[in-house]
Order: C-alpha cells, then sequence, then structure tokens
C-alpha cells in the first residue's frame, strides 16, 4: 500500500479537525436556548429510544429456561448491575473526562488531535461518550441499509445532527443514565450486544462479576468489534486489553501494580455460542408450540409476523405451563419405547383437566433439518406447525358411548354383537339422505352374542359400536367431541359418516388429550393453553389467552363414560384391551385405538388430574406397524397397547409419581377394584368370564377388532373403497 506523504497526512488531520472543531467556533460546547432554536433544523431532537432490542426468554412453570429468542443478542441490565471493574474500563477507553463534561469536549477534541499529529495517523477519536450513545441509537433505528450508512457517514451535517441530539440527551437524562444505555447498546462482536450479552458469551458470568481484566477486553472490542474479536484474533484482542489496563491505570481507575499484573494474565475465555429458538430449547417441540400460540396471541401485534418481531426484538419475559417433571416423564417414556433410528415414531401430550394448561409435549427423534430430523409438531394441528394428523382408531369409541349416555341409552343395554354385521338407515347430517348399506366385522370374525356397554368397551367390539351410533343418531357423537375440543388436525369438522366411532378422523394428540380431559373435569371443556402470563422488557404485563372452560357434558354422563373406560384399564375382564395400562392404586380410564393396517395406534387416557394421548407409527401416515421390534420384543403387528398404551403408561408413572413395577401396580389396583365392590356392596358387577370363555379372545390379545369400513368420504353417498380398521 503507497504511503502517505506526511503533508498530505497532516492536511487530512486538519480538515478532520477542523469538522470536529467546527462545533466548537460554533459555540455549541456553550449552546444557548437561543442557539439552539436556531438551528433546529439541523439537529434531530426527537426521543431517541429507551429500549434497544433485546432477547425474550421463554420459562417452564418453575421459572428454568426453556429457550430464548432473539435477533441481537441482549439482556438490558441496571447500572448497578454491572461491576464497577467494567464501568471504570469503558469510561476510561472511551471519553474519561465524562463525568466533568457536556455533550461536547473540546479538551478532549483537541488532546485527540493533537495525538493524531503526534503519531502520524488516526489513533484517537473526539467523540463523546453520550455523542457514542447517539450513534448507536440511530443505528438501531436504521430500518435498511441506506439509513444505516446515513446514520455512520463522515459528513459535517452527520457530526452537526449527532451533536444537536447528544445536547438533547445530556439535558434530559444524568451521566449514570447515559452510561447506562450506551452499555446496554453497544456490540462486542460474535452476536453480543450489551455488556451483559458479552460478559455471558465470552467469561460465562454476569457483568456484575467482570474482573478488571475481563473488562479491560470488552472494553477493548467496542474500538473495532471485527479486528478485536477475542475469539478470532486473541492475540489483537490481547494486546488491546493491555492497552486499556494501561489507560486504566493513567486515568487512576485502576491500580498501575494491579494493571501490570493484569496485563501478564492469559485471557481467560470461556466461550458460551449463543442458543436460539426453538432448535435450541430445552424441549423443542414444547417450545414449538408456545412460538404457535405467540403467533396468535393478539396482545403482541396486528399479525402474526409482527408478533413474533415482538418475541425477536422485545425483551419478553414469557411464561409457560410445562411442568419440568412431566415432561421429562414424557420423554423417558418414549426413548425406554422408540431406540433412536427406528423408523417410526410417537408423540405424546399431557394436559391439566379442569384448565387446559399443557404440561408436556413431547416426541421422538430431533428437532431440526438434519437426518433423522424433523421441524414438524406431530402432537398439534396443521395451523400450529404440526402435521396433518393421524386417524386414531378406537379411541372414537369414547365420544360414541357419551353421545348414547347423554341421550339416556343406559350402559347396560344389550346389543347383540355379531362377527360381521350389514346396516342400513344411517342419513347423512346435512342432507338427511341415507347412506349405502355398510358392513362390518370384529377382530376375526369373532362372534360375542349379547353385551353391554362395559364388556364391549373393554373389548373393543366394533359391531357393538356401530349399532350404538346408530341407536344415538349419526350426527350427535361428532357434534359432542367438537364441543369437547376435538377437530380434524387441518382445522375441519369430523366426519359424519358411520365409519366416525371407528376412529377415521385425522386428529392431533393435543386434540385428543384434550377431550378426554373433558371427560375428567366432569364433563368441563377447557381449550388447550401454553402461555400462562407475558411481561414486556418494562416488567408490565401484556394480553393473553389463558384459559377458556365451557360446561358441554353433564357431570353423570361424564361419570359413567369415566367408569366405563376404567374397565378398560383396571375392570374384572381378562381380555380387556388395556389391561397392562394400570396405574396401581390410582384409578384411571382410557381406550386403545389400533387404525387400518396399523398405520397409527394410539392410547388416551386419564387419571383425575392428568390426561394424554399418544401416538405411534410412521410419520409419512402410509406405512403399516408391522414385524418391529420395540424395546427387546418382537410384533408381528403394533396395536395400541402395545406401544403407546406402554408409552401412556410409563409417561403417567413418571408423572405422578407412582410404583414402575407393573406388577406391584397390578396387585394396588386389583386390591382397590376389590375394595372398592365391598363398599358398593350389593348390585356390583360380576366378575367377566375367564379365558375359557368362548366368547373370549385370544389370550392375550390387545387389539381393536378388524371391521370392513367405507373410506371416511366428509358426508358423500357414493363412495365404493372399502378399508379394513382394527
Amino acid at each position: 500500500m503507497k504511503a502517505v506523504p506526511p503533508d498530505h497526512f497532516r492536511r487530512r488531520v486538519a480538515a478532520a479537525a477542523a469538522l470536529l472543531v467546527l462545533p466548537v467556533a460554533l459555540g455549541l460546547h456553550g449552546l444557548t436556548a437561543g442557539a439552539e432554536g436556531a438551528l433546529a433544523g439541523w439537529t434531530a431532537l426527537d426521543p431517541l429510544p429507551v429500549d434497544a432490542p433485546s432477547r425474550s426468554t421463554v420459562l417452564a412453570r418453575d421459572g428454568s429456561v426453556l429457550a430464548v429468542f432473539f435477533r441481537q443478542d441482549r439482556i438490558p441490565v441496571p447500572l448497578e448491575q454491572v461491576s464497577t471493574a467494567a464501568r471504570d474500563a469503558v469510561v476510561a477507553t472511551e471519553d474519561a473526562r465524562f463525568y466533568t463534561h457536556g455533550a461536547f469536549d473540546p479538551v478532549g477534541l483537541l488532546r485527540a488531535v493533537a495525538a493524531n499529529l503526534a503519531a502520524g495517523e488516526v489513533r484517537e477519536g473526539g467523540s463523546t461518550l453520550t455523542q457514542q450513545y447517539v450513534k448507536q441509537a440511530r443505528l438501531q433505528e436504521a430500518t435498511d441499509s441506506q439509513a444505516r450508512r446515513a446514520a455512520t457517514a463522515t459528513t459535517m451535517s452527520r457530526k452537526i445532527r449527532e451533536l444537536g441530539q447528544a445536547l438533547a440527551v445530556e439535558k434530559d437524562l444524568a451521566k449514570d443514565e447515559i452510561l447506562h444505555r450506551y452499555l446496554n447498546i453497544v456490540y462486542f462482536a460474535n452476536g453480543a450486544y450489551g455488556i451483559e450479552a458479552a460478559a455471558r458469551r465470552y467469561f460465562g458470568v454476569s457483568a456484575a462479576d467482570l474482573t478488571a481484566p475481563q473488562a479491560a477486553l470488552l472494553a477493548g472490542v467496542l474500538r473495532s468489534p471485527r479486528e478485536y474479536d477475542p475469539i478470532a484474533h486473541p492475540d489483537a484482542a490481547r494486546q488491546r486489553r493491555n492497552v486499556v489496563l494501561a489507560r486504566m491505570a493513567q486515568v487512576g481507575r485502576l491500580d498501575p501494580a494491579a494493571a501490570a499484573a493484569d496485563a501478564a494474565q492469559p485471557l481467560g475465555l470461556n466461550p458460551t455460542p449463543p442458543r436460539v429458538g426453538c432448535e435450541s430449547a430445552a424441549h423443542p417441540f414444547f417450545c414449538d408450540y408456545v412460538l404457535a400460540e405467540i403467533r396468535g396471541s393478539p396482545g403482541l401485534g396486528t399479525g402474526p409476523a409482527e408478533r413474533v418481531a415482538a418475541l425477536l426484538d422485545g425483551g419478553l419475559t414469557v411464561h409457560t405451563t410445562l411442568d419440568p417433571q412431566i415432561q421429562q416423564a414424557a420423554e423417558n417414556a418414549l426413548s425406554a419405547s422408540v431406540a433412536p433410528g427406528q423408523q417410526h415414531g410417537a408423540a405424546i401430550v399431557l394436559t391439566e383437566p379442569g384448565t387446559g394448561a399443557v404440561r408436556a409435549i413431547a416426541q421422538t427423534g430431533g428437532y431440526g433439518t438434519g437426518p433423522g430430523q424433523t421441524t414438524v409438531n406431530w402432537s398439534t394441528d396443521t395451523a400450529q406447525g404440526g402435521s396433518s394428523g393421524f386417524q386414531a382408531g378406537s379411541t372414537f369409541k369414547a365420544f360414541v358411548l357419551a353421545a348414547a349416555l347423554e341421550n339416556g341409552i343406559d350402559p347396560g343395554t344389550l346389543i347383540d354383537a355379531p362377527g360381521q354385521i350389514t346396516l342400513d338407515g344411517f342419513r347423512n347430517c346435512d342432507r338427511g339422505t341415507e347412506f349405502p348399506s355398510w358392513s362390518v366385522g370384529n377382530y376375526d370374525g369373532h362372534s360375542y352374542g349379547p353385551i353391554d356397554m362395559g364388556e364391549a368397551v373393554a373389548r373393543s367390539v366394533n359391531t357393538y359400536f356401530v349399532q350404538l351410533e346408530q341407536r344415538t343418531g349419526l350426527c350427535a357423537a361428532p357434534a359432542l367431541a367438537e364441543r369437547m375440543g376435538l377437530h380434524r388436525a387441518d382445522g375441519s369438522p369430523l366426519s359424519r359418516v358411520p365409519s366416525f366411532t371407528l376412529g377415521v378422523d385425522e386428529v392431533s394428540p393435543l386434540r385428543m388429550a384434550e377431550a378426554y380431559a373433558t371427560l375428567a373435569a366432569g364433563g368441563k371443556h377447557c381449550a388447550s393453553y401454553a402461555i400462562t402470563a407475558i411481561e414486556g422488557a418494562d416488567g408490565q404485563p401484556l394480553p393473553v389467552s389463558g384459559s377458556h372452560c365451557a360446561d358441554v357434558l353433564s357431570p353423570t354422563t361424564a361419570s359413567k363414560v369415566t367408569d366405563l373406560l376404567r374397565g378398560v384399564i383396571d375392570g374384572p375382564d381378562p381380555n380387556r384391551t388395556g389391561r397392562a395400562m394400570t396405574l396401581g392404586a390410582t384409578p384411571a380410564a382410557g381406550k386403545t385405538g389400533t387404525t387400518n393396517a396399523a398405520t397409527a395406534v394410539w392410547f388416551a387416557g386419564y387419571t383425575d388430574h392428568l390426561a394424554a394421548a399418544v401416538w405411534a407409527g410412521h410419520p409419512d401416515a402410509s406405512r403399516p406397524m408391522r414385524d418391529i421390534t420395540i424395546g427387546a420384543e418382537f410384533h408381528d403387528v403394533v396395536t395400541g397397547a402395545a406401544l403407546p398404551g406402554r408409552i401412556w403408561a410409563d409417561a403417567m408413572v413418571g408423572a405422578l409419581g407412582l410404583p414402575a413395577d407393573l406388577t406391584q401396580r397390578q396387585s394396588d389396583a386389583a386390591a382397590r377394584v376389590a375394595t372398592q365392590q365391598q363398599s358398593d356392596g350389593p348390585g356390583t358387577p360380576s366378575a367377566a368370564p375367564g379365558p375359557a370363555d368362548p366368547r373370549a379372545r385370544r389370550a392375550g390379545g390387545d387389539r381393536d377388532h378388524r371391521i370392513r369400513d367405507p373410506a371416511p368420504d366428509r358426508g358423500d353417498l357414493d363412495y365404493e373403497s372399502q378399508n379394513w380398521y382394527w
């Protein structure tokens, strides 16, 4: 590079000095109110932004950090939470006379000009710390590259405007407040904005704990974040740190001997890379659900983009419903049943009956775009960033039970359940036209004869339930399920077709857990939610949706359904489908579900305090769950009890702190049921037939039953295709 002749350099420095000294010539350092008014057209005296963009934090129920979001990783802190060493280092380096001059420092300016002339190069600037704060604030206000260039342009117009703004700032703010804002706004390289984020990024400490050498390193970065980046250029950063230490000693902010000792120390970096968004969250799929709620929160803006911007820039504190113990139990249950790398997956949602608070969301596989990862949340609806849903199989039978009981049909009603049946008389809910005849069969064509609701639901007998649905009316059960919070994952209404009871609609685990929680809450439906409160950067609360509940089912009906679904888990029938899901001394109710060719398998159930729904299958919902190994056990075909039921039970055991040993739980359950039967007195149900009974399914059976079913057609009459559902 060609050297600049000394005379040319001096002329350039003189020109720069003239530009910087011009305010002195104009008398701006002692500006009167009249002179200030005369320059109103040159100086932008509009208020500067009080708060620069800062990170938002998402918290779990116990206050632990779930995730952080930011465009600029900034954590504003009050000045008293910045160590004295850090304040001294910045003031000594950037503006040693900060507390003794106004917005403009003619002494500092002339000193800088003299130093630059003596050195033969520009080594020092003449801007005060207040002027530097104004420049940084203007950069934060800039919304495009043109505005950013204007905020940093080396022009007389920009300098005069900047000085005018500095005069206004000095007039309105105390020196400590200016320093506080400056420390929170400046950039320290490596994505760290503000002194707190920088302290954490480079040393893993808070700004309050910064030592003199640490503070000197950070103060040195401010001159040129790229050149003095401690990670990319450690040698240059160390040299610059030592210059700052010497300057601190020179201006009386540090003992000279201590400065010399500190200069001999290594950098002592403990770098912490930035972690942002759901991909870096402790529980990414729950985080994804929270983000979906943020996009739908009117209190944060007029549309999804504005609301996400508030999260990225607004310094929000978002409090959520996530319970770390329950979340960990859910994740442990998944990992115990689905090994990494397996092609099938599973998802679970646990929610609180009576409030709608979602306590856990988890799924197998990682969150991201790499191999074996996905950003599709299998637990939520399409509009929430989820999948298009999965057919739910016989878990829908619970809604037919509820509709029948609500319409006055007695649980003891006997219906002949042959191995296969052809039904007529189903009518379209909208047009009143009749559906074609429909043939339905049980698993292996097994015939049960006359049975009641208890036996039918415990063994998941298809030919019983389609006849019960016919007696109830085709429209009642879907309408009730919708009032309980269930809809198709794509947001459309549930199908009003004869096969509704067999779970042909694609739904999400979130909505299934919400609907079953309605039964646990005695018929009170509470919409699912994840955010309990949001605080702005100023600590003030912002509007949130929170809990919304309504009674949609009579408590009597809900109680009867619960009694029937408890029979699936802890009833006397030895061939009940949910017997391995027992929670021992804790009463539990639930239902298995297995869909066409086992492409999706489910278990949904609840206790008084917690409801959960588990889906398992191939995410593309097209391949059957056949010939796979779960844990150490090989399955020719997977059923609702074999995989999702096991996950459900393990998650509930961990969440509720119950005995993990199944034998112990079965013993506790038997004792509880026996005690309950004794207290009920005469009229209690008699023991169900044992395995030798000719109506019993094969020993160990835990499948729903095979049926012939028309494909869901959303209500048309002319469907032709036939599918098999279990």
